[in-house]
């Protein structure tokens, strides 16, 4: 049971971050959608979501004092927590160093991560009812079944003395 609940407790850290990484980009794309530089709209973004991000996550993407932004990125595809979201940093990475367009591949990437907190809901969704009638069955039906033959039973114990 203690390895189920570190399991669950896992992957609510990984949807966690899952939501975190999708605000952040969808805030990046707004950004750099309207004109701003990304090292400018990832400050900016950053910021706005203070209050949002889990502190870990917050300080894994603010860069390090007198860290430069495009080294910021670099380290961020390596040491990002969950290890299948570090290709998009990757991706910043070498779009950022071309010098290409971000705003259409910003929007893929948030839509990529908008599929993949959808499919993380709708899995917990299709677990939800049997880990709440396995608990309702561990727990509310036996205190259930004392309430309700409880009183029969302390009947019959007087009917039958000895």
């Amino acid at each position: 049971m203690g390895a189920a609940k570190g399991f669950e407790m896992v992957k609510a850290v990984e949807r966690q971050q899952l939501v975190a990484l999708l605000y952040f980009f969808e805030a990046l794309r707004l950004y750099v959608g309207v004109g701003y530089d990304l090292a400018y709209a990832w400050g900016r973004a950053l910021e706005g979501f203070r209050t949002l991000f889990p502190a870990p996550i917050y300080e894994v993407l603010h860069p390090s004092p007198g860290e430069a932004f495009p080294d910021c990125l670099v380290r961020l595809s390596r040491e990002w927590p969950v290890a299948e979201h570090r290709i998009w940093f990757e991706l910043l990475v070498f779009l950022y160093q071309q010098g290409t367009a971000l705003g259409g591949n910003l929007e893929r990437i948030a839509g990529r991560l908008r599929k993949e907190n959808q499919l993380a809901l709708e899995n917990f969704g299709r677990r939800l009812p049997l880990v709440l009638n396995i608990k309702l069955l561990l727990f509310f039906f036996p205190a259930a079944m004392l309430l309700l033959m409880g009183p029969l039973l302390i009947m019959l114990q007087e009917s039958f003395p000895g």
